[in-house]
C-alpha cells in the first residue's frame, strides 16, 4: 500500500523522468529509509538511478557516527552508491554565528547541491511527510506569516529537490517499516523540547488532533495547497508587475516610480518589493515582513530616506523614485580618462563604455535624455577628460542664462546625493561639457554650420 501510493504520488505530481538519477537525502531515520527502500523497489518501474547520500553533523558525537555506518550499509545491500559527508556545524556557529538547526540544514543542503552541481544526481528526494509539513504550516503561522509561508513545504524546489512523502503521513511511514521488519535508527534529539518543532510536533498537534480537530494534519496540508496557490499567483503577477514598473539601470541597480508603487495593492506592493530585493542580488533570507512594511510605508510617505536590510541591500526613496541596490557603503573613488576623438573609452569604474565618432550630419531628432549627444568637433577642446565630479565643478546647460556649480545643478535636476559621485562626465579643466544621461553644455552643442560634429554616446541599452 506504501509503496503503491508512493508511486501514484510521484506520477501524478512528475516528480522523476525517466532517465533520471534520483539521490536520497538518508539520515537513516524512519522517514528517509522508508522513502529509500521504497524507491528501490519502484526503480524499474520508474526507469531510474538510484543513489543515496548521507550528511553527518557531528553534533551526537558517537550517535551521528553510527546513523552514516547505518547508511552506508543499507546502500551496500541495496548495492546503490552511496555519499557520506561529514560538516563541522559548531565550527561554523563559532565563526558566523546562527542557530544550530538552521546552521545544519544550510551546511547539508550546501552537500547535495554541490552534488546536484556535479551531475551525481538530476534529483535529490528528502524525506518530508504530511506530519512535517503540517508543522512547517503550524509554526510558520504562530511565527506569523503570509502566503508564501502557509504554503508549507513545496513538492518541488528549484530544478533538483522533490519531496515524494509530502502525500504520506507519519504513522503510514511506520507502518510499513514495521510490516516490511525495515530497521531505522532514532533520533534521541527528536524529544528535545528546546526545539520548537519538537514541541508542534510532540505537543501541540496532538493537543489540537484530541480537542479541536482529528483531521488536523490533513485540514494544515489543505490550507498549505490552497495558499500556494495563491502565493504562485500573487508572485507571478508581481514578477510581471515589477518588470513593467521598474526600470534597470545596470549593476544591479533598480528604480521605479513612488507613484507607480502606490497605484498597485498592498499585498502586491510587498510583493513587488520582495521582488526587487531578490532582484539585487539580496534574496529573502531573513527578511520579515517588518522589513518589507517598513521598505513600503517609506515609499508612500511624502519623505525621503533609506532602509538598509543585512548583505548591503539599500532600498533609498528620493523625490519621486524608489532605489533598489546593493551598497559596499564606500563611495566611488575618484576616476579620469583621456578623451578620444575617434574610438571607444572603457569607464571600468562604474562599467560604461563610452563610443566617440565623428559624422556628417546629425539625426532629424536629438536624444532628450541625453544619453547620446551631438557637438560641435571643434568647440571641444584637447585636453578634455571623461571622469567623475570634483570640488569647483561648474555647469552652463543647454538654453540655460549662465553658468552654475554642476551640485546646484544636480540638485536641481534631483539627482539622488548617492548617485553623484558615478555619474559619467565629460570635462575640461572644472569646466563641464556633459552630463552623461543628464545634460550638454551649451558651449560643445551642435550649432548651424559646424563643419565637423562629433556622436559621443553611452553603449548601454539599461544606462539611467
Amino acid at each position: 500500500m506504501f509503496t503503491h501510493k508512493l508511486l501514484e504520488y510521484l506520477r501524478r505530481h512528475r516528480l522523476t523522468d525517466p532517465g533520471e538519477m534520483v539521490c536520497v537525502a538518508a539520515s537513516g531515520g524512519a522517514d528517509s529509509t522508508a522513502l529509500l527502500t521504497a524507491l528501490y523497489a519502484l526503480k524499474d518501474e520508474l526507469k531510474i538511478g538510484l543513489s543515496a547520500c548521507h550528511v553527518n553533523h557531528g553534533l551526537r558525537g558517537a550517535e551521528s557516527d553510527a546513523d552514516a555506518e547505518f547508511v552506508e550499509l543499507l546502500s551496500k545491500r541495496l548495492s546503490i552508491p552511496c555519499v557520506v559527508e561529514k560538516v563541522d556545524v559548531a565550527g561554523r556557529i563559532k565563526v558566523s554565528g546562527g542557530t544550530v538547526q538552521s546552521t545544519a540544514r544550510e551546511m547539508r543542503y550546501g552537500v547535495f547541491e554541490r552534488i546536484l552541481d556535479k551531475g551525481f544526481a538530476d534529483k535529490i528526494a528528502t524525506a518530508h511527510t504530511a506530519d512535517d509539513n503540517a508543522e512547517t504550516v503550524l509554526l510558520n503561522l504562530l511565527r506569523g506569516s503570509g502566503p508564501a509561508g502557509l504554503s508549507g513545504i513545496p513538492r518541488r524546489r528549484g530544478k533538483g529537490f522533490i519531496r515524494p512523502l509530502l502525500g504520506t503521513r507519519k504513522w503510514e511511514v511506520l507502518a510499513h517499516l514495521e510490516s516490511t521488519g525495515t530497521a531505522h535508527r532514532e533520533d534521541s534529539t527528536n524529544a528535545a523540547s528546546k526545539y520548537a518543532r519538537n514541541r508542534v510536533r510532540n505537543e501541540l498537534i496532538p493537543l489540537l488532533e484530541k480537542e479541536h480537530n482529528p483531521a488536523i494534519v490533513e485540514a494544515l496540508c489543505k490550507t498549505a495547497e490552497i495558499m500556494a496557490d495563491a502565493s504562485d499567483f500573487i508572485e507571478h503577477t508581481a514578477s510581471e508587475l515589477f518588470d513593467r514598473i521598474s526600470e534597470d539601470e545596470g549593476g544591479g541597480r533598480f528604480t521605479m516610480r513612488r507613484a507607480d508603487l502606490a497605484g498597485l495593492h498592498p499585498a502586491l506592493q510587498r510583493e513587488v518589493i520582495r521582488h526587487a530585493l531578490t532582484k539585487i542580488g539580496r534574496g529573502l533570507a531573513d527578511v520579515t515582513f517588518e522589513h518589507t512594511e517598513n521598505i513600503r510605508l517609506l515609499a508612500l510617505e511624502s519623505v525621503d530616506g533609506d532602509e538598509i536590510l543585512r548583505g548591503a541591500a539599500m532600498i533609498r526613496v528620493a523625490h519621486d523614485l524608489v532605489h533598489f541596490f546593493r551598497d559596499s557603503g564606500k563611495a566611488p573613488a575618484e576616476f579620469s580618462h583621456p578623451f578620444i576623438r575617434q574610438g571607444s573609452v572603457y569607464v571600468g569604474e562604474i562599467g560604461r563604455t563610452v563610443a566617440v565618432e565623428t559624422v556628417d550630419r546629425p539625426p532629424p531628432e536629438f536624444d532628450p535624455e541625453f544619453k547620446t549627444v551631438f557637438a560641435d568637433f571643434d568647440s571641444v577642446p584637447d585636453g578634455a577628460f571623461f571622469r567623475n565630479r570634483r570640488s569647483g565643478d561648474v555647469f552652463h546647460p543647454i538654453g540655460a542664462s549662465g553658468t552654475m556649480k554642476l551640485k546646484k545643478f544636480l540638485i536641481d535636476r534631483k539627482i539622488p546625493r548617492w548617485e553623484r559621485d558615478s555619474l559619467l562626465l565629460l570635462a575640461h579643466g572644472s569646466e563641464i561639457l556633459w552630463v552623461a544621461g543628464i545634460g550638454l553644455s551649451e558651449r560643445v552643442r551642435l550649432k548651424p554650420g559646424a563643419a565637423k560634429i562629433l556622436k559621443i554616446g553611452v553603449q548601454d541599452e539599461n544606462f539611467r
